[in-house]
Formats: structure tokens, sequence, C-alpha cells
């Protein structure tokens, strides 16, 4: 019996735990932008793709972001960040958050994502 329940926690651990290959799918709770003139522009929730490998991950071909690959600093399981002028990307634990900074203003899209494996 203890075996048995060793078994099903190494598997259930492993199988929630990111790795190369594995995509996801991300559905938007808030996108929004600031324009320079202060004004407040929200936008309809909205699904994106991307799917994570060992140094960079790579948007699909719909959605808010897409169709880009962006360079990834790995943390830990289930944690990367990037930073490229003028984006900003913190993932942890399904929690998706991408912030772009310009001199026309500022946009922020949160999500959730889901792991689909590989």
């Amino acid at each position: 019996m203890k075996n048995l329940l060793i078994l099903i926690a190494m598997f259930f651990s492993h199988s929630t735990n990111a790795k190369s290959g594995d995509s996801y799918t991300c559905n938007t709770t808030q996108v929004l932008t600031v324009e320079k003139d202060g004004k407040l522009v929200q936008f309809l929730p909205g699904i994106f793709n991307f799917t994570w490998l060992d140094s960079s991950i790579v948007f699909g071909p719909t959605g808010y972001i897409s169709n880009s690959v962006l360079p990834i600093e790995i943390v830990d399981d289930e944690i990367f960040f990037s930073h490229i002028e003028p984006n900003t990307i913190r993932f942890k634990n399904g929690i998706f958050h991408n912030s772009i900074t310009t001199y026309e203003g500022f946009s922020l899209i949160q999500a959730t994502c889901k792991n689909n494996g590989s």
C-alpha cells in the first residue's frame, strides 16, 4: 500500500511539472491598455497558446500574443520570466502576466494557463 501511494504521488507530481515541449492554452482574464493621454482601453477576453522550450517560449498563430519567440529564464518548475524591451513576461504556476511599456503608453495581459503536455 505504501509503495502504491509513493507511485501515485510521483506520477502526479511529475505530470504537473513543466518540461521542454509542453504546450499551454491560456485564457486572458484582463487585457488593457493605457494610452499616453491616459485613456484606459479594455479588451475582450481571448485565448492564446505557447510552447515552453528549454530556453524560450514560442507563441502560436492566434491570440493577443502570436507568432513570436521569446527567450526565458527558468526559475523553477512552472516558473519563468522574460524581459526583452519593451516586453516583460512572468509566469508562475499557470498564471501569466505580460506588460509592454512604450512611449505611447502601456499594455497589460493577465491570463490563466493550462499545461496540455507535450
